[in-house]
Formats: C-alpha cells, sequence, structure tokens
C-alpha cells in the first residue's frame, strides 16, 4: 500500500479472538434465488422487507438474542450504491431484527467503496 493510499483507506483490523460467530439466516443461493431478490437489490423497499421476512431465520435471531444479553446496541444498516441502484436489503434486514429484538436502527451509514460481493 503507498503512502497516498494510506491516507484514503482506512486501517484494516482482525477480529479478536473472541469475536462471536456470524449468525446465519439463509444460504446465499436461497436469497439470490428469491424472486424479490433482484428489486431489493437495486433499491425496492417492499421487495426487501418481502425477501427478510422469507429468508429469516427465527433460529438465528435467538441466538442473536442469547448473545445480546442485556446489551442494547443500535443495529447498523449500512447499505451500498449498487450499479442499479440503493440495496435496500440491510436496511430491511436491520429494521427487521430491530422490530424482533427491541433494538434501534441506524440507517444514515452508507458504504463508500465499491466491492462487487454480489451480483
Amino acid at each position: 500500500m503507498t503512502l497516498e493510499q494510506s491516507a484514503v483507506f482506512p486501517p484494516r483490523r482482525p477480529w479478536p479472538d473472541d469475536f462471536p460467530p456470524v449468525a446465519i439466516h439463509a444460504d446465499e443461493s436461497r436469497v439470490k434465488q428469491h424472486p424479490a431478490y433482484p428489486a431489493a437489490k437495486s433499491g425496492d423497499a417492499d421487495a426487501a422487507l418481502q425477501l427478510v421476512q422469507d429468508t429469516l431465520a427465527l433460529s438465528a435471531v435467538e441466538s442473536l438474542r442469547r448473545l445480546l444479553g442485556t446489551a442494547r446496541p443500535v443495529l447498523v444498516s449500512a447499505h451500498a450504491l449498487e450499479q442499479v441502484g440503493v440495496n435496500a436489503i440491510p436496511e430491511a434486514l436491520a429494521d427487521e431484527l430491530g422490530q424482533l429484538l427491541d433494538l434501534p436502527v441506524d440507517s444514515s451509514v452508507v458504504q463508500t467503496n465499491v466491492v462487487s460481493h454480489t451480483s
């Protein structure tokens, strides 16, 4: 990494050893094959809500509830500007989890880099 790049990119840090495992709600293929996925990915909030409600795993929600205990973090629905619009899925998931877990949600965080995780 050049000096110029280090001034632009924030430093990356590894997760601590005691960081909890990820709570998987659904297989990536199940999500991507859902009829609402393309519309949700390109910004349709109703499609995103339908996708989240159809693929959210209550077992994962309960795992999160146990992990949180009495902690009350703010859920951040970091979303990215995709080629076809603003991905509505993160906000729909955060909103749904916020309701189920009685947690506040902050939807003001926008991803600034483009990483192309999914198509």
